[in-house]
């Protein structure tokens, strides 16, 4: 009879543990960790154009998330962060995304941006939910190669 008493609070303590860790995973599948994307983004560049959903488009002042063209580069060890990134990016609107590796590394993410750009950064620091502060001019050298982007998010353990 004395163990009815601990097998009963082992099962209820069992089910609450059952219960945070599917709270949990839904938490974390709700914040998009349930990419559905397959692609792996080596050290090489990628570009994925996707149709926007315009009903989590954020406006950026007068600039088009589809009209501006983005590179997010990994600032970290994170595997698969730019990626991660980039699809953020996509559901937001932003169509011509492409991903890549620094090896300059870092903790907080920064937005750079490209000559006539500052605005299209904005809109990709508040689309990041990033603070303005850290939206500035691309510096000579760039860290990373742009391409045909005018903006450059080096992304950090914050994202």
């Amino acid at each position: 009879m004395a163990n009815e008493g601990t097998n009963s609070t082992t099962g209820r303590t069992g089910i609450i543990v059952v219960i945070v860790a599917v709270l949990v995973g839904l938490l974390l599948l709700g914040r998009g960790y349930n990419n559905s994307s397959s692609e792996i983004s080596g050290p090489g560049n990628s570009t994925t154009t996707v149709a926007p959903d315009s009903s989590t488009t954020i406006p950026s002042g007068n600039v088009n998330p589809a009209d501006v063209k983005v590179k997010v580069a990994n600032a970290t060890n994170v595997v698969g962060l730019a990626t991660k990134t980039r699809d953020s990016l996509l559901q937001r609107g932003y169509t011509s995304v492409s991903v890549g590796d620094s090896t300059t590394k870092q903790q907080a993410s920064t937005v750079f941006y490209a000559p006539g750009a500052e605005s299209a950064a904005a809109g990709v620091a508040q689309a990041l939910g990033l603070a303005p502060t850290v939206v500035g001019p691309l510096p000579n050298p760039s860290p990373v190669a742009l391409g045909d982007a005018v903006v450059l998010v080096m992304a950090g353990l914050d994202l």
